[in-house]
């Protein structure tokens, strides 16, 4: 969905005296946030002890809350991992990772302070937990998304195309929970395999991950990937025969895993009434997704279209004069566009198509972050109702048959009331 911003500057305008601005930002594709994760304060909460609603702390059996310096230092020394330095993720600092490609990931909370088992249930149970995306390379995890239907397509040609260029995949994930001396373990497992159309696995598209999530105060949860030193998957056979396989190299890890996950448990001193009369349940979900390179640039490429547009009021009363039109183009994606063609298109009242090509040479090579701003040339445009400015990006078409790559197209109706109501 567009956004819509409007302003009125009051300069003289040469026919009455009032210039009518509009600016339109089309929309920009940003993954959101994990929820929990809104609101993060880092600071040690002043009591270490949580108390109900109350204030009676005997009917909540939680540990101590527990400062992220000390954690990192104690984990250290209860686990053996004094080569291991720990350091705040840079782009999501609710996130402690020890060197050597994290093995150990300490999460916090901030003020979202998990006393219960269902409140830390509703937070980093598979059903609701977006902590993964932490460990994998979110901008290519995010250009898989549901198949398309033949109904999504205007043509027979067009739909076979998307059967064969597209990528098949399977995305599953598995969770479980585990008892240990001192307490439980959740044991989260998630796949992105390519498949073909009758389910044969085809290769992995991301890495495969086996986290361990271990609870250790209210503002703190540990999470532990098992070093795997070598192991042997079979890759052939159907994709859920090869996950299968997969899971039984976990067990050679398992035992290890769970013995520094009651470690923590330990360390933490959280008491086992925690896990008490909790209602959890197994997880598992698994479901086809693809990718398509067609759709990947006209919805999911991290591109923006910012149009402004200015307008007067005619001669006769009901005319209104466009006579500004600005565009500015940002490549907010990490991958780099070659020779990107632009044009706008803008339709007044519905009818009257006026075509304005741009040709830069900073089309040929829009990298990450470029920005482009063009003051659209043109002569004035008379309309009474509306203005539709309509904006074409795309690159060249990688096959012959295909249509051209088109990349967020984006278009913006300006009624005549948005105009006036200006004034």
């Amino acid at each position: 969905m567009s956004i819509l911003l409007v302003s009125c500057s009051n300069g003289d305008s040469a026919k009455s005296g009032i210039k009518i601005t509009a600016d339109v930002v089309s929309e920009i594709n940003e993954i959101p946030e994990q929820s929990a994760n809104e609101s993060i304060n880092f600071e040690k909460p002043e009591s270490k002890e949580s108390e109900n609603a109350t204030g009676d702390t005997s009917q909540i059996s939680v540990s101590e809350y527990y400062d992220v310096e000390e954690i990192t230092e104690d984990l250290k020394a209860v686990l053996n991992l004094s080569y291991y330095n720990f350091s705040r993720d840079i782009t999501d600092p609710s996130y402690i990772e020890s060197s050597e490609m994290g093995y150990y990931v300490i999460h916090t909370t901030g003020n979202n302070h998990l006393r219960t088992f269902e409140e830390f249930c509703r937070y980093y149970c598979g059903y609701n937990w977006n902590g993964f995306r932490f460990f994998i390379n979110t901008t290519d995890f995010d250009t898989y998304g549901q198949p398309l239907k033949k109904s999504n397509f205007t043509s027979e040609s067009e739909y076979d195309s998307y059967i064969r260029r597209r990528i098949l995949a399977n995305y599953t994930i598995k969770e479980k929970m585990y008892d240990v001396e001192n307490g439980k373990v959740l044991e989260y497992k998630s796949w992105l395999v390519a498949r073909d159309d009758v389910g044969n696995f085809d290769g992995n598209l991301m890495p495969y991950l086996l986290i361990y999530k271990v609870y250790c105060s209210p503002n703190i949860t540990v999470l532990i990937r098992p070093r795997w030193e070598e192991f042997s998957v079979f890759k052939t056979g159907t994709f859920s025969e090869v996950l299968v396989n997969w899971e039984m190299e976990d067990d050679r890890v398992r035992e290890t895993a769970l013995n520094k996950s009651n470690k923590i448990l330990k360390l933490c001193g959280v008491k086992k009434e925690f896990f008490e009369n909790n209602n959890f349940k197994p997880y598992f979900k698994s479901e086809m997704l693809s990718f398509y390179y067609l759709t990947y640039y006209s919805d999911v490429f991290n591109f923006t279209t910012i149009f402004n547009a200015a307008a007067y009021k005619g001669e006769t009363e009901n005319e209104l004069v466009l006579d500004e039109i600005n565009v500015t183009l940002v490549n907010n994606d990490v991958a780099t566009l070659y020779e990107l063609k632009f044009k706008i298109t803008v339709l007044a009242d519905g009818e009257r198509d006026y075509s304005y090509p741009l040709w830069s040479e900073y089309l040929k090579k829009m990298k990450p972050g470029d920005k482009i701003h063009w003051e659209v040339p043109f002569k004035k445009i008379n309309f009474v109702s509306n203005i539709t400015i309509i904006s074409d990006s795309h690159i060249e078409k990688y096959y012959q048959n295909d249509p051209k790559i088109k990349i967020r197209p984006f278009n913006k109706t300006f009624t005549r009331d948005e105009f006036l109501n200006l004034t």
